[in-house]
């Protein structure tokens, strides 16, 4: 993973670690590295690659060995064949009861954290019943992997931080590739140790306001890390070889997009649980055929046995876990301005939350309504209608996405809602600026 980092960003111009001499080096190791190096390329980067690597761009079938031929050293297209559609898996988890509430953690007695009033959050149930903290994935042999994203920038790293007394987030769930940064942002020393079910096992002390990164191999469960400096903080980590994953928020609701259609098996896990039996065969796992689209598990009413130490899904048909967007969707149309629609057309300046920025443009359709567009594909674009001073999503242009509102707000456009099923960032106070028609 990490010699597939460093050949990114080679090819991005930054020239780090590449070894001298490839033919005496760990053969799995170059192959990463000249992967990253085409990946790279193939989002824009322009170094070239060194000469001596020019022999390992082929490769026999077993992986072992490259293949030297004339075709060898021919540089990879730069960019890659249109994806081919793809569905949107989403769906809420609820606790069948009353929620229950987090209680104190005992034992407490080092470094001021018993005044912090800590408590166990193994299982945290909201007052509207979502359960957070389900794991949710594809756990299927035939899943086909896809190819890594074409990306100007590598993606920044899974972040587990020791912060208030407890590691954050309870459970972390991340493509095990992107590799996992451990964090200490308390005034104390800690560690976290890693318990893997396979190889990657790790213990690191971490000095205070200290970080380190750490590479961990895919596992196909979710395992605990703990502290033995503070052993009541503890986690779940889950390197996956896929981006068919998420984690229920603290409505219990969960979206994993860009899914490849097909009838695929998922699994649930919780850590008090264990495997949640969604179907009602008492399976560890559950199938959903996933079409190109949404695709709506519904509402998961999840009922824990006497002893706690398992849980299945209450029978019954479930209800949708979103609203009807159809239907609202049909209705901005309706309503939709199209006069006041013409003044929002020209160039736009996005500004992220995070400070990223990008030119964007409002053109106005034949049918009236609004296409926000932008040369990076992001997932703020689509059409918009216009209504009592809002640009209200109606087509959006990615899987997942249920609902952007842009408010004017003085000739700047804020966003002031959103619902979708990303595990990625959040948008809400984004802001549109007039540069000229």
């Amino acid at each position: 993973m990490q010699a597939f980092r460093n050949g990114y960003v080679w090819s991005q111009g930054t020239h780090v670690t590449c070894p001298t001499n490839p033919a005496a080096h760990n053969l799995h190791a170059i192959r990463g590295w000249v992967e990253g190096w085409q990946s790279g390329v193939a989002a824009g980067g322009t170094a070239d690659l060194p000469a001596k690597y020019a022999a390992f761009l082929k490769w026999n079938g077993d992986g072992k060995a490259p293949v030297n031929d004339d075709n060898a050293a021919q540089p990879p297209a730069r960019r890659p064949a249109q994806a081919p559609p793809t569905g949107a898996f989403y769906g809420r988890f609820t606790f069948d009861g009353d929620p229950p509430q987090p209680k104190p953690i005992e034992g407490i007695n080092r470094d001021g954290f018993d005044k912090v009033g800590l408590l166990d959050e193994s299982l945290l149930v909201g007052a509207d019943g979502g359960i957070q903290n389900i794991l949710v994935w594809i756990s299927d042999k035939n899943l086909p992997l896809p190819p890594r994203p074409v990306e100007k920038r590598l993606p920044p790293p899974a972040n587990l931080t020791f912060t208030r007394g407890l590691f954050q987030p309870r459970v972390l769930a991340y493509e095990a590739w992107h590799g996992l940064q451990i964090i200490n942002q308390e005034k104390v020393p800690t560690n976290v140790h890693w318990q893997a079910l396979v190889d990657g096992a790790f213990n690191r002390l971490l000095p205070p306001g200290e970080s380190q990164m750490v590479e961990t191999p895919v596992q196909k469960l979710p395992s605990q890390a703990t502290s033995n400096v503070h052993p009541w903080a503890k986690a779940y980590i889950f390197p996956c070889g896929h981006p068919y994953f998420a984690v229920t928020d603290a409505k219990g609701a969960f979206g994993i997009d860009r899914v490849p259609p097909g009838d695929w098996e998922f699994r649930a896990w919780h850590e008090r649980w264990g495997y949640i039996k969604v179907d009602q065969g008492g399976q560890r796992m559950f199938r959903f055929n996933v079409q190109a689209g949404d695709n709506d598990l519904g509402i998961v009413k999840v009922r824990p046995a006497e002893d706690g130490q398992s849980a299945t899904a209450v029978p019954g048909e479930r209800e949708p876990s979103v609203s009807n967007w159809s239907r609202i969707r049909a209705d901005r149309v309706a309503a939709h301005d199209r006069a006041i629609a013409a003044r929002y057309v020209g160039r736009w300046k996005l500004t992220l939350p995070r400070g990223f920025q990008y030119d964007t443009s409002i053109t106005q359709r034949e049918d009236g309504l609004l296409k926000l567009d932008c040369p990076t594909k992001i997932n703020l674009l689509g059409t918009f209608s216009v209504r009592q001073g809002q640009l209200q999503l109606v087509e959006s242009n990615r899987d997942g996405i249920m609902d952007f509102v842009w408010e004017d707000r003085d000739g700047t456009l804020v966003l002031a809602r959103e619902e979708h099923t990303s595990n990625g960032a959040r948008y809400v106070g984004a802001k549109l600026q007039w540069v000229n028609p």
